[in-house]
């Protein structure tokens, strides 16, 4: 039970580490002189990017619905390993409240009526842990905290959903939060700050400062060039 929640969970930061190394990766985007994303390159990073997470299964939701003619996406955030550590930690004291009882009424021949009360104690924990699980997979699956070529998105919920978006360009201010233990384990919150949409509040996500840092350079592409050109025109190298 614990192996499958951890990994389930976990899923999106495995995902990211195996592109991060290079084994899911397409070719790496490199900065220009002034720092920025050469159009041509930054279109061709997320034309590669998209192709190679449908492969996966992992790119269909709003944003993918969303995406206007020529935008393409361009990272997507990922939660840290410590987010799912409580749900996946709940889930594995009632997993193994349920074996422990098994384990003394059929392997120490226990009998069950001295077990009655342990026994339906470890099955409403069982029960508890697997919602609290189900519910925090449920918040993986169904947020998105998505940089595309035009705009930032942040969309939660399932059945009734709630979406924050901005224009790059309208981005004002970013903020990043982080305690001791986020930068000891990686993990922190930014705050977007935009005109027309007020401030976005993101929860902890793993590496924010790279996330920021892919705003930041995105936009800057974006102003510099203008309309982003989509791949196949013919673009100048950097």
């Amino acid at each position: 039970y614990f192996a499958i929640g951890s990994v389930v969970s976990l899923w999106p930061r495995i995902v990211a580490r195996k592109e991060q190394r290079g084994v899911l990766s397409p070719k790496p985007l490199h900065f220009n002189a002034n720092g920025h994303f050469p159009n041509a390159q930054l279109c061709l990073y997320a034309s590669q990017r998209s192709i190679l997470v449908r492969g996966l299964g992992v790119m269909s939701g709003y944003v993918d619905k969303t995406l206007a003619s020529g935008e393409e996406v361009i990272h997507r955030a990922n939660f840290n390993w410590t987010y799912s550590f409580f749900p996946v930690m709940w889930f594995s004291i009632g997993a193994a409240a349920l074996v422990f009882f098994f384990f003394i009424q059929f392997a120490a021949e226990v009998p069950y009526e001295e077990l009655k009360v342990g026994w339906w104690s470890a099955i409403v924990g069982a029960i508890s842990g697997s919602i609290i699980l189900m519910n925090h997979l449920i918040i993986l699956m169904t947020t998105e905290i998505v940089v595309t070529t035009y705009r930032f998105v942040y969309k939660t919920g399932l059945i009734s959903r709630s979406t924050q978006e901005v224009s790059l360009n309208k981005i004002e201010e970013i903020t990043l939060q982080q305690s001791v233990w986020g930068r000891l384990l990686g993990f922190g919150k930014l705050v977007l700050r935009g005109t027309g949409v007020g401030v976005i509040t993101l929860p902890d996500l793993d590496d924010p400062i790279n996330l920021r840092r892919i705003i930041e350079n995105t936009k800057s592409a974006l102003r510099s060039g203008g309309r982003p050109r989509r791949v196949g025109d013919d673009d100048d190298e950097f």
